[in-house]
């Protein structure tokens, strides 16, 4: 399954729960209603690092979150883990670590998965995309704050949403409609040649100086966007 597949995927259980686009998602409550199969508990992990662990078994499994971690945190952790359970990923024991990447397939599509279910890339990408229109006016704008309030997520993971997201939020910035987006992972886009710079590099200058020049922004986001979407 690719990215563009699985974003359909995630989309389509969206639905399936009846979400409505209601946001933010509290995805132990979300777990709650699985409990049929499904057991959550707190444990105290050696590790702050390690979010959560799934036991996951033929008929039923465990999930356990880590008590270290706020509530914030554990959102995603929960939200990561409940991909693995209800992903026909086969049973085994899942651990969620804190870190914005993992290595293994199972653990890439729980990552981006549990990342598309909490900041959902056809919500996410026209609000961020006001952001930079906001700062382009000269505007200081705190957008990671804002961004982890709404979708109830840690700024760390807003800032890997952006990363994630960076080649889509090029070619929407370049006029491309958002279903007409061309969805692809970094692998694929490294496949293909493609290289889009961060996004996060003139977004951070307006958040970190309140002083910021906006020519100096403008001109930033336009050396990103000069070698458009392809």
């Amino acid at each position: 399954m690719n990215k563009a597949q699985l974003y359909a995927v995630i989309n389509r259980g969206r639905t399936h729960l009846q979400l409505h686009d209601d946001y933010p998602i509290n995805s132990k409550y979300l777990a709650s209603r699985f409990r049929n199969r499904l057991t959550i508990e707190q444990h105290r992990f050696s590790s702050y690092s390690i979010g959560g662990i799934l036991m996951k078994g033929e008929k039923h499994s465990m999930m356990s979150l880590n008590s270290q971690r706020d509530d914030i945190e554990q959102n995603f952790d929960c939200m990561h883990e409940l991909i693995h359970f209800l992903f026909p990923h086969p049973p085994n024991t899942y651990t969620c670590y804190n870190k914005p990447t993992q290595d293994g397939y199972y653990e890439w599509e729980a990552n981006e998965g549990a990342a598309e279910s909490l900041v959902p890339y056809y919500k996410f990408i026209p609000e961020l995309c006001e952001v930079y229109y906001y700062i382009l006016k000269g505007r200081h704008y705190n957008y990671l704050k804002h961004f982890s309030e709404k979708y109830y997520v840690t700024e760390k993971v807003i800032k890997v949403r952006i990363e994630s997201l960076t080649y889509e939020i090029n070619q929407y910035l370049a006029g491309i409609r958002l279903d007409r987006l061309r969805i692809l992972s970094r692998k694929h886009q490294q496949r293909l040649g493609i290289y889009v710079p961060s996004f996060l590099d003139p977004l951070d200058l307006a958040l970190n100086d309140r002083n910021f020049d906006a020519k100096l922004i403008k001109y930033r986001l336009e050396n990103i966007l000069s070698g458009r979407a392809r």
